[in-house]
Parts: C-alpha cells; sequence; structure tokens
C-alpha cells in the first residue's frame, strides 16, 4: 500500500528549511502581532511587512507573487481573527477581509501584494484604535451605532436612529456629539462614505451598484456626497487611489 506522505521528502525540506534558516511564523510571533492589532499599534504594519519579506516563512508556492498571494490570506485571516476577539463587529470583519482578498486579483507584482498588506493591516489597525476610543460611549449611542451599521443598506437619516432610540432626534444629535465628536447626521455620512471608499477599493462593483447598496436614490447624489466628503468623485477615486491618502478610519470608526 502506498504510503499517502513522502516521509523521505519531509525529513530532506526539514533539513533545508533548518540548515537555511527558513521556519514557519512562530506562534509567539503571530500573538504578538495579534495583540499590536487589538492595541491599534501602528507598529502592527511593519512587523506584518517584515514578516513578508524576512523570508523566514515556509514556501507555500515555488512562484514568489503566488507565495506572497497565499501568504496575503493567511495574514488577512490571522489579522481579523484578532479583531474580532477584540471587539470588532464580526459580519464587518468578513466583509472587509472578503473586500481585501478580493483585490489580490489586481495584483501583478509583489510590490502591490506589499501595498496591499499595508493597506491591509492599516485599515485594522486605526479601526481598533477607534474602537478603543468609543468603548466608553452611552449604551445609547453603542446600540445606534449597530442599528447604523446593520443598516448601512437603506436610505438612513437621524429621525429613523432617533424613532429606534425611543427619543427627539435633536437629544440623540448631542449625545452623538459629546460621546463620538461629531453629530449623527455626520456620523451616517462618515459611516457610508468610508464603506462606499472601501468597496471602490477593493470590489469591481460600479458606482451605480454601489449607490444602491448604500442606500442612494441616484448615482448622481451619491457622487456629490462623495465628492463633498472626499473632494473627488468616486471614479477618479477609484483609478487614483495610489495618489490620494488612505481613507483610513477616523476617529468615529467603531465597527
Amino acid at each position: 500500500m502506498k504510503q499517502p506522505l513522502d516521509m523521505k521528502a519531509i525529513v530532506v525540506h526539514s533539513f533545508i528549511t533548518n540548515e537555511y534558516g527558513r521556519e514557519h511564523h512562530k506562534l509567539d510571533d503571530e500573538n504578538r502581532y495579534g495583540r499590536m492589532v487589538q492595541a491599534g499599534d501602528p507598529k502592527a504594519v511593519d512587523q506584518m511587512l517584515e514578516a513578508f519579506t524576512s523570508n523566514k516563512e515556509g514556501a507555500l508556492s515555488s512562484d514568489s507573487l503566488t507565495h506572497m498571494k497565499y501568504f496575503f490570506i493567511t495574514a488577512v485571516t490571522i489579522t481579523i481573527r484578532f479583531c474580532i476577539a477584540g471587539g470588532m463587529n464580526q459580519e464587518r470583519a468578513y466583509y472587509t477581509s472578503d473586500l481585501f482578498i478580493s483585490s489580490l486579483d489586481k495584483c501583478d507584482s509583489i510590490d502591490s501584494v506589499l501595498t496591499l498588506t499595508r493597506e491591509m493591516v492599516g485599515f485594522y489597525v486605526n479601526h481598533m484604535a477607534s474602537l478603543h476610543n468609543e468603548i466608553h460611549c452611552s449604551k445609547t449611542v453603542y446600540n445606534c451605532i449597530d442599528y447604523i451599521y446593520e443598516h448601512m443598506h437603506e436610505h438612513l437619516t437621524a429621525k429613523d436612529i432617533a424613532e429606534f432610540a425611543g427619543m427627539s432626534s435633536d437629544h440623540l444629535s448631542r449625545l452623538f456629539k459629546k460621546d463620538i465628536g461629531v453629530n449623527l447626521s455626520e456620523y451616517i455620512k462618515e459611516k457610508k462614505m468610508n464603506t462606499a471608499a472601501n468597496m471602490l477599493l477593493y470590489s469591481d462593483f460600479t458606482c451605480s451598484d454601489i449607490a444602491m447598496y448604500l442606500g442612494y436614490n441616484s448615482q448622481s447624489y451619491f457622487t456629490k456626497v462623495f465628492r463633498e466628503y472626499y473632494k473627488t468623485t468616486p471614479l477618479f477615486f477609484r483609478n487614483h487611489s495610489h495618489q490620494l491618502p488612505f481613507p483610513g478610519s477616523r476617529k468615529t470608526d467603531k465597527r
């Protein structure tokens, strides 16, 4: 009966790995990186990039670019696992990771994978830092933030959220201003624009599809709001994103 594993090949591979210092990442390194991400520490970006370029990881493919892409998928999986454990909304974590992974199709060089890695880790680090900033917001605001994310695809107004919370929109808006730093309407717009920016960068959805997904009545109105927020059109943003600041989460980005 033929053995399922070539033991000689495994022994040789193990010898080469030890001889040339190539080894799979240690669990301690993974945990150290994960704690940095959870804490919102920007040094996590450098640590992940070092792991990509150190040549200490086991080869996932004989092709360097394919190896990098496989390693990127592993990095995303590790990153969101620690983010979810640190309090990130699970649905948002998986949704954004899907966007990052799908963007690998556009990477045609090792440098482009490294750039995407920097953006991916930076996004989650900024998100977790924002989460820590908002940990002390009131239960009412916290529940409203969850409601906004769960209904991101709908046409949301301050009145809708106020009805959910059982209070006047003026009072709720003042609570948001106190706890988050912006009023309720601005928070809703910011979350929709952050989502739109990520969809433009990491998906192939058209501007019209994104506008519809985010509950805007027309693409023209969506473009108007996007331009007011990012000072450029959605199409220009998508085609020239490498020339623009990466739209990381601001202080108000909780989930």
